[in-house]
């Protein structure tokens, strides 16, 4: 998993916001970066924004439990899923009633680290977009794989 003090990380997130706010003509970001209720709201409701890689064996998004109280207390999560190859571009999710737990599965990676994995099957897509910010999504994530899943 990604620290969120790297800053490919704080970048990889940053243009994930950037995106969900365009695609909403009613979305506002919060201004503060580290803002631990929400990434913004779009009129009165909160939204947070979560920049991954699906993961392919359980088709979903994984998400650390540091991140578990957030996701439930707002109003509508998205998920920005980053390309897999320079031509597939970002498409931007919203996860369906992401407070349920159907939608999503707890577990534990190694001995310790509690986990959820979103289900890409209990998220509406809702746009793509293929410019020079998805190409940085695609190259940090390239430069982050541990698993050589990019040769």
């Amino acid at each position: 998993m990604q620290s969120n003090t790297s800053t490919v990380t704080i970048d990889t997130g940053e243009i994930g916001e950037q995106l969900v706010q365009e695609h909403f003509k009613h979305a506002e970001r919060s201004e503060d970066w580290y803002d631990s209720e929400k990434d913004g709201t779009i009129k009165d409701d909160t939204y947070e924004v979560k920049t991954f890689r699906l993961n392919n064996r359980d088709q979903g998004f994984w998400v650390e439990s540091s991140q578990f109280t957030k996701l439930d207390n707002v109003d509508i999560l998205y998920f920005v899923k980053i390309p897999e190859s320079l031509s597939e571009g970002a498409t931007i999710y919203e996860c369906i009633d992401h407070k349920n737990p159907d939608v999503y599965e707890n577990f534990t990676l190694g001995q310790f680290k509690q986990m959820r994995c979103y289900f890409i099957d209990n998220c509406k897509e809702i746009a793509n977009v293929n410019d020079e910010r998805t190409d940085t999504l695609y190259n940090n994530s390239v430069s982050m794989s541990k698993h050589k899943r990019f040769t």
